[in-house]
């Protein structure tokens, strides 16, 4: 099965909300890239909508720091909303949580 990854825009303004489905990884990170690009330079808080996202290798891991950090310049955050049991356990084991808010 080919990796994909669909991005859609929940809303536009503070907070900018997103979903992500299927894989964030090596051969979908520069869609993902490209996406975040338009929106992590404005400055307002951004909430990603897990609950469709299957998989996240360490390239996207990576990704979601970088992202964090960036807003982080604007005194904003980057949220992340209801990942799945197995993203959960993941980013319990890595301490995300201690870098971007997750909520389950």
């Amino acid at each position: 099965m080919k990796p994909f990854v669909e991005i859609e825009l929940l809303q536009d303004s503070n907070p900018i909300k997103v979903k992500i489905k299927g894989e964030i990884s090596s051969f979908t990170l520069d869609k993902v890239r490209e996406f975040f690009s338009q929106y992590t330079e404005i400055g307002d808080d951004i909430h990603i909508d897990m609950s469709e996202l299957n998989y996240i290798d360490s390239s996207g891991i990576g990704f979601l720091i970088l992202v964090s950090e960036k807003l982080r310049k604007f005194n904003k955050k980057l949220k992340i909303l209801n990942p799945s049991p197995n993203l959960q356990n993941l980013f319990k084991l890595i301490h995300l949580g201690k870098i971007v808010e997750i909520v389950i």
